[in-house]
């Protein structure tokens, strides 16, 4: 027994002595990854309308037990009105949401499954270790990522579970791929995590690949995603059909003339963006000269994975054409449909560059490069203003209405909020945990401004950004 133990210290000296500089470059990523993931999170981190509406949810859930066959409205609309998420996003995050009720604590979930996902994503053998090095300075100093793996909400849920899955899978392939139950239920859980925001129909699309081979898996893999729509079948029969009416009204009207020049635009609009958001903010560059630059990284990924032929080559080639592809269909030039492709292009901007390093000239060029992204997204990141619909601010201007309200012994008030009054969801959510009552005909009524309005009687509090005001 001695002399294992023995043996077993020797082996762990050489492994340390022989990867010091591995070593090394991994303590630094991964206390750089939980420093920039948690720092300043309640100054930054958005708790305002979306966040409200769903922690709501998770509230009725678990304290009136009322259960849901459906999740948040997309932004897609038919005769019936809005298409649908899935009801996954709730049921992911109940869990969480049973161990505490806190904000904070609920915020804190998507940074630290992204740190999961993180993880996951090193124990992947599919890639080298100086490749993941690459991939993981590019998402951890990202302004881009760091912006969206920091709050609640349903797309960054999304992205951050199918970073993890996408992880396992790559890490059990060849169990997955090969066993028929693995394969349907593989299926599965990528149905409900598809669910949860359509933005991620690229990568469901795209795993396919790996199941080519073996047909009758593959088909046992769609399967198990057509298995994860149940929940809306069910919807459906209770209520008239009106999911089915309301995507074939939808899908009618996108069958129609549907503006292929708006679509280009939205195209055009999107490189430009990829730019600012993937590769390098604060650069003052012709809009022109941003959209050629992007384009030429985005095809020139495309080429080289194509030319390679390994199976994980190939998924990421055909993930860059099926995201391309998806905004003819989505036809949305808005920036958080890049933050669900986001992982995966810099998947494949990382490989790419890993591929300069073969001579002494590329490890500089890459160097320098990396440098140049870490110094200008770290910069632009932690220079934004403090949030005015942020987490801090909003339990803040909680404080504040709490306060002035145990001024008149009662627990019932009413909140109204400028210019947009869907932003008042999060104040709801923070004073009914206080046992305070949401009443539309209170007596004690306070409205929240955000910029310039005009308030009621009394000023309780007032900034650049905010005001608070009441009735009384």
């Amino acid at each position: 027994m001695g002399k294992k133990i023995i043996s077993f210290s020797k082996k762990v000296k050489q492994f340390f002595k022989n990867n010091r500089m591995d070593i090394f470059i991994s303590i630094i990523i991964f206390i750089s990854l939980i420093v920039t993931r948690f720092i300043r999170l309640g100054d930054t981190a958005f708790f305002v309308n979306d966040q409200g509406r769903d922690i709501k949810v998770l509230y009725n859930m678990l304290i009136n037990g009322k259960m849901t066959l459906i999740g948040p409205a997309t932004s897609f609309s038919g005769q019936f009105g809005n298409i649908y998420f899935g009801s996954y996003y709730y049921y992911f995050l109940l869990p969480f949401y049973l161990i505490s009720q806190s904000a904070y604590f609920m915020t804190g979930v998507f940074p630290a499954l992204f740190v999961l996902g993180f993880i996951m994503f090193f124990l992947v053998k599919e890639f080298n270790f100086g490749q993941k090095s690459i991939i993981g300075l590019l998402l951890v100093f990202s302004w881009f990522s760091l912006y969206y793996t920091r709050f609640l909400w349903n797309l960054n849920l999304a992205f951050l579970l199918s970073f993890i899955l996408f992880s396992v899978f790559l890490v059990l392939k060849k169990r997955i791929v090969k066993n028929g139950l693995l394969s349907l239920i593989f299926g599965l859980i990528s149905g409900m995590v598809f669910q949860v925001h359509y933005g991620m129909l690229f990568l469901y699309m795209s795993l396919l690949t790996f199941f080519f081979d073996n047909r009758k898996n593959l088909l046992l893999y769609i399967s198990g995603i057509i298995i994860s729509f149940f929940p809306f079948l069910l919807f459906d029969i209770r209520h008239q059909y009106v999911i089915s009416k309301n995507i074939l009204s939808y899908l009618s009207s996108f069958l129609k003339f549907n503006g292929t020049g708006a679509s280009i635009n939205s195209l055009i609009s999107i490189f430009a963006n990829m730019f600012e958001y993937y590769l390098l903010p604060l650069v003052s560059v012709n809009y022109w000269i941003k959209v050629f630059s992007a384009l030429l990284i985005y095809l020139s990924i495309i080429i080289l994975h194509l030319r390679k032929k390994k199976e994980v080559n190939t998924f990421i080639a055909i993930s860059f054409i099926i995201f391309f592809l998806s905004f003819f269909i989505f036809k949305r030039d808005f920036d958080y449909y890049l933050a669900c492709f986001m992982i995966w292009f810099y998947i494949g901007l990382g490989l790419a560059l890993y591929d300069l390093t073969k001579n002494t000239l590329g490890r500089y060029l890459v160097a320098g490069l990396m440098i140049i992204f870490i110094g200008l997204n770290y910069f632009k990141y932690f220079t934004l203003p403090i949030n005015s619909f942020g987490l801090a601010k909003q339990y803040f201007i909680t404080e504040i209405i709490k306060k002035d309200l145990s001024k008149n012994n009662t627990k019932e008030l009413s909140i109204s909020v400028l210019p947009h009054n869907d932003d008042v969801n999060s104040l709801e959510y923070l004073v009914t945990l206080d046992d305070l009552n949401i009443n539309s005909n209170a007596k004690n009524k306070y409205l929240v401004c955000y910029g310039k309005c005009i308030g009621l009687k009394k000023v309780l509090y007032s900034d650049r950004s905010i005001s608070v005001y009441t009735d009384r």
